[in-house]
């Protein structure tokens, strides 16, 4: 399936579709892509909540609080110890500047503690985040990115060094149109499973309604 512009859609349709991908993900991860001592759970982005609204509108108080309800999915050891993160961003997120900075900065931290990385980042870099989010984090790393023009869209996966060593990256520039990769997900530095990113994708994007289906589909208004 052909990546769509999901700058489209009002942030509510995009944060329902985040979370019915997530959810496809954590399904794949343990229905055979991680080995069996590892396992999946989708949990919060944050550590608080605020009760839900109306997914459909763009007012800033609702968006913020459906951010606020963000999800991820975190891969755990048999001991129970976070070893990686899958990271589906927002257009919200991205809007924000103290978000960035606090995405960033957090991701940093996790990476230096020995947490491993995936960021799928469908929203072209803005004002807080000029080369994407994958350059604003590999620059807080001490890394140069740049963006490459036609290709305003990043897969990237992270490798955690731990805190005396440098991170490892693999980068995958994309744009609207093009297919999802299936991207590494490290469970150490010399050890990854292959996200199926495109067949999780359309799993999540079949439960769409076909009212949201058609504005994602005929693309921008002319």
């Amino acid at each position: 399936m052909p990546i769509h512009d999901w700058t489209v859609a009002p942030f509510g349709v995009v944060h329902d579709f985040n979370i019915a991908w997530t959810v496809e993900m954590q399904k794949a991860l343990n229905g055979g892509v991680l080995p069996d001592e590892f396992y999946a759970m989708v949990e919060h982005a944050h550590e608080t909540q605020t009760p839900g609204l109306a997914i459909t509108e763009e007012a800033p108080d609702e968006s913020e609080a459906l951010e606020a309800r963000r999800r991820h999915i975190v891969v755990r050891s048999a001991a129970d110890q976070p070893l990686a993160v899958v990271e589906i961003l927002s257009s919200m997120l991205k809007r924000d500047p103290e978000a960035v900075d606090n995405f960033a900065t957090h991701a940093a931290q996790s990476l230096h503690s020995g947490v491993a990385l995936l960021v799928v980042d469908l929203f072209p870099p803005g004002a807080f985040d000029p080369e994407g989010i994958h350059g604003r984090l590999w620059g807080s790393l001490g890394g140069h990115h740049v963006q490459p023009d036609g290709k305003p869209l990043t897969l990237a996966s992270y490798a955690a060094g731990g805190s005396d060593a440098l991170t490892e990256c693999y980068v995958e520039p994309t744009a609207v149109g093009q297919p999802l990769f299936p991207m590494p997900l490290f469970l150490s530095t010399a050890r990854y499973v292959n996200v199926p990113l495109e067949e999780t994708c359309l799993a999540a994007y079949a439960g769409m309604p076909t009212r949201w289906k058609r504005v994602i589909e005929d693309g921008p208004r002319r």
